[in-house]
C-alpha cells in the first residue's frame, strides 16, 4: 500500500508541543517472536532477488556483453531487522555526514555513512514525509503535522535535551533547516495548504512564523541553496530569493501532469552550485549562483521587524542549464560521473506491474547508456512516492541507495577490482587478465591468465594458447628480487611445458620457452631439440641459433648431431647447426671440419680468429679453391686474382710466424697454386724481406709468369737470387732487356751490347748502356756495328748534338739512306750558331761586371780615412790603415 493513503489531517499550524514523548532506543532491540522465521525468509528472499536483480533483465547479457555493467548491487542489510517488514520506510536522507531513515510509524533512525547506528527518535506515530539536515542538526516532518528537530551529536550521546518537536496541526510534506540551525534557530516548511512558512525566534526570543509564499496545492518539495529557496507545488517549481523575498523564476510542471500530491518531485543537490530536479517525466538542471556578498553565509534570521534592515543587494541568480523529458516516471534522481544522470524510473504511478529501472543517461546527448532492472521486494504493492534514490559521494566512488518502503538496495560504480571480479565470475579470463596488471598480486594474475590458456585448449586452439601462455609467464626485470614469484613462474613453466610435450606440441612449446637462462630445467629444452632432430632437421637450426646454449645440455645435443651426420652426411643445415654450436661452446677446432665440408667462405677467417691456421694447414688449398673458385684460379688475370685473394694472403702473412714460408710455398706449389706462392712471397717481402731471401730466385720465375712489368725492378732491387739460373730463365723466356741488365751486372758488357744491337735493334738502349758502363770499347762496337744501321746513325747524331763529330759522316757507307739526316744536320748547325751567339753575349756580360767591380775596388783603395785614435800613435811608431778604416799596429 502507498504510505500517502494513511489519512491526511486538516489541523492548524503554530501550536508547539512542549512535552512530546521521546523514545530513543536501538530498534534492533525491539522484541519480535517471529524474528527467526522472518530472518530465514528474508535471507531466502535476498538470495533469490539478488540473483534476479543482476540477471533477470537479460540472461543473454552475461554471455554476450563485451563490457561489465556500470554498477554492481548489494542488498541493504545493515538496518534493523524490523525495517522493510514491520517498519515500512516512508522517507530517507543520504547526507555526507549522516544517513536517516524515517518509517511509517514515525520512527527516525540515524546512522553514520558506513551505516553504523547513531540513534533513533520517535514523535507520535504517523509517517515521516520529509527529512533535512545541516550536518549538525536534523529535522523530520510527519503526516500528522509534527516537526522534530534534534542535535545529531547529542542523539549519539543519548542526550535528548536538545530535541524539540513542533505541532503544526496540518500535514507537513517538506521541511528544511534555515542555514545552521544552531545559530539561526530557524526552519522553513511547506504545508498541505500550499503555504511556505518561515519559523524562527524573534529578537525577544519568541517563536514566530511568517508566510513566504502561497501556491496552489500542497508544498510537496522544498530545498534551500544558501539564500535561494526552491519549492514545488501544483503551480510548478518556484525559485525564491530569501534576501529580498522575491521570486527569481518559476518553472512550469510538465503538461498533463497529475496533481503534485500524487507524484512528488525528486531533488539532488550534490555539487556546490548545481541542482537536479526530476518530476513526473521531466528533468531540470539548475545552476544556482548566490549573491557574492553572502556567498558561504547560509544563516538568515528573518522576521517582519528585522527583514528590512541590512538586507544585501539581490545578486543571486538561477539558470536552467538543460531540461528534457524521459520515457517513464521519475522516482529518484542523482548524478553519475561527470556527464551523466542516474534516474530511478517506473512505468506507472499506481501499483506497479514491473519493477523499477535504474537508468544512466548522458546529460549532453540524452542517450541512455545503461539500464538495470531493480527487483525490490514487494514492489508490486507500492506507488511512485514510495521509492527514493539517495546518493552518497565517498572518497573513492559514489554509492546509490535505492530505498522503497519494503526493501533497500545499494548500487555502486564498478571499480577496477569489481570489473575484474565480474570478468572472472563469467569466465572471461582474457579481459580480467588484461585489465589487472597493477590491480592484483602477480601470482593471482598469472592464475587468471592460465585459466584463459585452458579455455583456448578446451577449444583445441594450441596456437593461441601457446602465445598467450608466453605473455602470462613472461619474466619481468622487476621480478629478479622477488624469489617467491620467480619460483611460482618457474613451476608453472615446468608444468605447462610437460603438458605441451605429452600433447606432442613441441614446436609450439619451443617457440615460447624463455630464450635466456631463467632457471628452467634443461631437460625441457633437450626434449624439444631431440624431437626436432628426429623429425625436422631444418628447424633445429633456428632454435640452436636463438637459444642460449646454457639452456640445454649442449654436449649431449652435439653428440646426437655428430652421430646422425655420420649416417647422413649430406644434411647441410644440421651440419651448420653443429658447427655454429661448437663455436658458441668455445670449441672452434671441432667446427672447422664441418665448415670445410660446407665449403663456407668464412672458414679462413675462422682459422685466423682462433689461431688454427697451423693446425689445419693441409686444408688451406681446399679452402682457397672453394672460396675463390677453380675457374677463376685457372683463367682470371693475375691482377683480378690479386684482388680476390688479398684477404687470404693477408691472413697467411699475418700468421707467418705460426705457419712459416717454408711450409706455405711447397704446399701451394704442390697443389698448383703458384699464384698464391707469388702473392704470398711478394707481400711477405714488403714487411719481412729477410724471411723470403731464399726464395728470390723462385720469385724471378714467378714474376716472369705473373708480373713481367715488375721483373726488371725486382732484379735491380734484389741481390740474393742465383744469377746464372736467372739468366737461363731470361734466355728461355727471351726477356732480352732483363738479360742485358744481368750481362752488364756480371761484366759481360760486350755480349750485352751485341745483344742490344743485333737482337734488340735498340740504338737508344745501346747508347744508354754504353754511357752507363763508361767503356770506350762499347762505343767502338756501337760505331762499328751501328754505322751500317740508319736508325742507329740518326739516334747517334741526335744524341751527340752540337758535339757531333763530322768525321762520323765520313764513315757512313755510300748509298746508305738515313731518314731525316739533312734536317738533323741543319738543326745541329743552327744550334751551334745559337750556342756560339749566346756564349759571346755571356762573355760580354761577365766582362762588364768585372770592370765595374774593379773600378769599385780601386775607388776604395784610394779613398782617404779620418783617424781619431791618437792613443794608438802614441804607443806604436808604425800603424797600418785597413780598408774598412780601422788602424792596426805594425809589430
Amino acid at each position: 500500500m502507498s504510505l500517502k493513503e494513511n489519512g491526511h489531517q486538516n489541523v492548524t499550524n503554530g501550536e508547539e508541543i512542549d512535552n512530546i514523548e521521546h523514545k530513543q532506543q536501538d530498534i534492533q532491540d525491539i522484541p519480535n517472536e517471529n524474528d527467526k522465521e522472518e530472518e530465514q525468509e528474508e535471507e531466502e528472499d535476498v538470495e533469490s532477488e539478488e540473483a534476479s536483480s543482476e540477471s533477470e533483465s537479460s540472461e543473454e547479457e552475461d554471455e554476450e556483453d563485451e563490457d561489465p555493467p556500470m554498477l554492481k548491487y548489494s542488498r541493504l542489510t545493515q538496518l534493523p531487522k524490523t525495517f522493510f517488514n514491520k517498519e515500512l520506510v516512508s522517507n530517507c536522507l543520504i547526507h555526507e555526514n549522516v544517513f536517516a531513515f524515517g518509517t511509517a510509524s514515525g520512527l527516525l533512525y540515524l546512522t553514520t555513512p558506513n551505516l553504523k547506528t547513531i540513534g533513533t527518535i520517535r514523535a507520535r506515530k504517523s509517517p515521516i514525509l520529509s527529512i533535512h539536515t545541516d550536518g549538525s542538526f536534523i529535522a523530520a516532518a510527519s503526516m500528522d503535522g509534527t516537526i522534530v528537530i534534534a542535535s545529531i551529536s547529542q542523539i549519539k550521546n543519548n542526550n535528548q535535551s536538545s530535541t524539540v518537536a513542533y505541532d503544526i496541526k496540518t500535514p507537513i510534506y517538506s521541511v528544511v533547516l534555515n542555514g545552521q540551525y544552531k545559530d539561526t534557530k530557524s526552519f522553513i516548511y511547506g504545508n498541505k495548504g500550499g503555504q511556505v512558512i518561515l519559523s524562527h525566534t524573534n529578537w525577544l526570543g519568541n517563536r514566530t512564523e511568517r508566510v513566504l509564499g502561497q501556491d496552489s496545492g500542497p508544498i510537496v518539495g522544498l530545498t534551500l541553496v544558501e539564500e535561494v529557496l526552491i519549492w514545488m507545488s501544483d503551480d510548478g517549481v518556484t525559485i525564491f530569493n530569501l534576501h529580498n523575498e522575491t521570486v527569481l523564476k518559476t518553472l512550469q510542471r510538465p503538461k498533463e501532469s497529475p496533481p503534485a500530491e500524487l507524484i512528488w518531485p525528486k531533488v539532488n543537490y550534490q555539487e556546490h552550485d548545481r541542482l537536479l530536479i526530476g518530476w513526473v517525466n521531466h528533468v531540470w538542471c539548475l545552476k544556482v549562483t548566490p549573491s557574492e556578498k553572502n556567498k558561504g553565509n547560509e544563516n538568515f534570521r528573518l522576521s517582519s521587524a528585522m527583514s528590512s534592515f541590512n538586507r544585501p543587494s539581490s545578486e543571486a541568480s538561477v539558470v536552467v542549464e538543460f531540461e528534457y523529458s524521459i520515457d517513464g516516471l521519475i522516482a529518484g534522481i542523482g548524478s553519475f560521473k561527470d556527464d551523466s544522470l542516474m534516474i530511478l524510473s517506473i512505468s506507472e504511478e499506481d501499483k506497479l506491474n514491473s519493477p523499477p529501472e535504474l537508468r544512466i543517461i548522458n546529460s549532453i546527448t540524452h542517450e541512455e547508456t545503461s539500464t538495470d532492472t531493480i527487483v525490490l521486494k514487494g514492489y508490486e504493492n507500492l506507488r511512485i512516492n514510495d521509492f527514493h534514490l539517495g546518493q552518497y559521494i565517498g572518497a573513492q566512488r559514489s554509492k546509490f541507495f535505492i530505498i522503497s518502503a519494503t526493501d533497500g538496495i545499494i548500487a555502486e560504480e564498478f571499480d577496477l577490482l569489481g570489473r575484474f571480479n565480474w570478468f572472472v565470475e563469467r569466465e572471461r579470463f582474457l579481459e580480467a587478465w588484461e585489465m589487472s596488471e597493477h590491480l592484483i598480486a602477480k601470482e593471482e594474475r598469472c592464475n587468471v591468465g592460465i585459466r584463459q590458456v585452458q579455455v583456448y585448449l578446451d577449444d583445441d586452439n594450441w596456437d593461441q594458447a601457446s602465445k598467450f601462455l608466453k605473455q602470462v609467464l613472461k619474466f619481468d626485470g622487476d621480478d629478479d628480487n622477488d624469489e617467491t614469484f620467480r619460483s611460482y613462474v618457474l613451476e608453472k613453466w615446468e608444468q605447462w611445458s610437460w603438458i605441451f610435450i605429452h600433447s606432442k606440441k613441441i614446436e609450439k612449446l619451443a617457440s615460447i620457452l624463455p630464450i635466456e637462462d631463467e632457471g628452467l630445467p634443461k631437460e625441457l629444452y633437450n626434449k624439444c631439440l631431440e624431437s626436432f632432430l628426429q623429425n625436422d632437421d631444418d628447424i633445429i637450426y633456428d632454435f640452436l641459433n636463438s637459444w642460449d646454449y646454457r639452456l640445454y645440455d649442449y654436449q649431449h645435443i652435439e653428440t646426437l648431431i655428430e652421430n646422425k651426420l655420420e649416417v647422413e652426411p649430406n644434411l647441410s643445415n644440421l651440419r651448420r647447426s653443429l658447427a655454429e654450436l661448437y663455436l658458441k661452446t668455445n670449441e672452434p677446432s671441432l667446427s672447422v671440419n664441418h665448415f670445410i665440408k660446407l665449403k663456407d667462405p668464412n672458414t679462413i677467417d675462422l682459422l685466423s680468429k682462433h689461431h688454427l691456421v697451423a693446425k689445419f694447414i693441409d686444408f688451406l688449398p681446399e679452402i682457397i679453391r672453394f672460396q675463390i673458385g677453380e675457374n677463376d684460379l685457372q683463367n682470371a688475370p693475375a691482377t683480378i686474382l690479386g684482388e680476390k685473394l688479398s684477404h687470404i694472403i693477408e691472413i697467411l702473412v699475418e700468421n707467418r710466424h705460426e705457419v712459416l714460408p717454408s711450409q706455405i710455398v711447397p704446399l701451394m706449389n704442390s697443389n698448383g697454386l703458384n699464384i698464391i706462392t707469388f702473392l704470398y712471397l711478394q707481400n711477405v717481402s714488403k714487411i719481412d724481406p729477410f724471411a723470403v731471401e731464399s726464395y728470390e730466385t723462385e720469385m724471378v720465375e714467378l714474376y716472369s709468369q705473373f708480373d713481367r712489368s715488375q721483373l726488371l725492378t725486382y732484379l735491380k732491387k734484389k741481390q740474393h737470387y742465383n744469377i746464372d739460373k736467372v739468366m737461363e730463365i731470361m734466355q728461355r723466356e727471351n726477356f732480352n732487356q732483363e738479360l742485358v741488365y744481368l750481362l752488364g751486372k756480371v761484366g759481360r758488357a760486350k755480349e750485352a751490347m751485341y745483344l742490344i744491337i743485333n737482337k734488340m735493334d735498340d740504338p737508344k738502349q745501346a747508347i744508354e748502356f754504353a754511357t752507363e758502363q763508361k767503356n770506350p770499347e762499347l762505343w767502338e762496337i756501337f760505331l762499328e756495328y751501328g754505322i751500317t744501321k740508319p736508325n742507329f746513325i740518326k739516334v747517334l747524331i741526335e744524341y751527340t748534338g752540337v758535339l757531333f763529330d763530322a768525321q762520323i759522316l765520313k764513315k757512313i757507307p755510300e748509298r746508305v739512306e738515313i731518314e731525316g739526316l739533312k734536317d738533323s744536320l741543319i738543326r745541329i748547325t743552327m744550334d751551334n750558331e745559337l750556342i756560339l751567339s749566346i756564349q759571346e753575349n755571356i762573355l760580354k756580360i761577365l766582362e762588364n761586371e768585372a770592370i765595374k767591380v774593379s773600378d769599385e775596388l780601386n775607388e776604395l783603395r784610394i779613398r782617404g780615412k779620418m783617424v781619431n785614435e791618437l792613443e794608438i800613435f802614441q804607443k806604436h811608431t808604425e800603424v797600418e790603415l785597413l780598408h774598412n778604416g780601422e788602424l792596426k799596429p805594425v809589430e
